[in-house]
């Protein structure tokens, strides 16, 4: 694989994962997800393996930085362990943050027959394709709008109309992804925010102008009736 293609960083894969069906649905990309999921999962039971992972998302967190999600990143004393960071990390590296971004851990309380107690399991589902269309005014609204006290029954109002504009922003970036990168609202956002700083310039330089011709009026005034 590495002899065919060379991963310069990781959002190179993540938007071949976003704009290629086939290979956001490919075998290894799920083979991966697995092996990672495992992976966790065992890190939970073996010291070795807890380790191994912490190394790498603490490689993960220096490199990157803000780009690591808060659940994703390992913060770790100097004592405890030394990173030395690295100017280019290598290409395991860049595939194990792809796999960080694709794949998201939840919680959840499992009720088992015959016991009282509920159980908490950690599950680590993979981050399809469509849900990295919600575009971010769309967000923004909700979260403008929403009742923080009842988050939850708000997110669920909106979930059937976020699934509708995730489905309908990836199929229409699929089939026409030009047409897509301009006409969505975070690009339309854009763009007006260009045209009101145009707009405030253009103002601006009018009324600079005028005022300069004002000024030019009443000296010549002056001028005059000295003469």
């Amino acid at each position: 694989m590495m002899d065919v293609w060379e991963c310069e960083s990781y959002e190179d894969i993540l938007e071949l994962y976003r704009t290629d069906t086939e290979f956001a649905n490919h075998i290894i990309v799920k083979l991966s997800l697995k092996v990672y999921s495992f992976a966790e999962q065992l890190s939970g039971i073996s010291t070795n393996v807890s380790l191994y992972m912490k190394t790498k998302k603490m490689k993960i967190s220096k490199f990157y930085g803000e780009e690591v999600d808060l659940d994703d990143k390992v913060k770790v004393s100097q004592k405890e362990f030394q990173v030395k960071l690295e100017s280019k990390l290598p290409e395991n590296m860049k595939i194990f943050m792809f796999l960080l971004k694709i794949s998201k851990k939840i919680e959840i309380s499992i009720k088992l027959p015959n016991i009282s107690e509920t159980i908490q399991k950690q599950v680590y589902f993979p981050v399809l394709p469509q849900t990295m269309y919600l575009e971010q005014k769309t967000k923004d609204d909700f979260l403008d709008s929403v009742d923080l006290d009842d988050r939850r029954n708000s997110f669920q109002g909106q979930f059937q109309r976020f699934i509708l504009e995730m489905d309908e922003n990836y199929n229409f970036s699929l089939k026409y992804p030009i047409f897509y990168l301009m006409s969505k609202n975070d690009t339309l956002y854009f763009f007006k925010f260009i045209c009101w700083i145009i707009g405030l310039y253009i103002n601006v330089l009018c009324f600079v102008v005028l005022e300069l011709n004002d000024l030019q009026e009443g000296t010549r005034d002056l001028d005059s009736r000295k003469l």
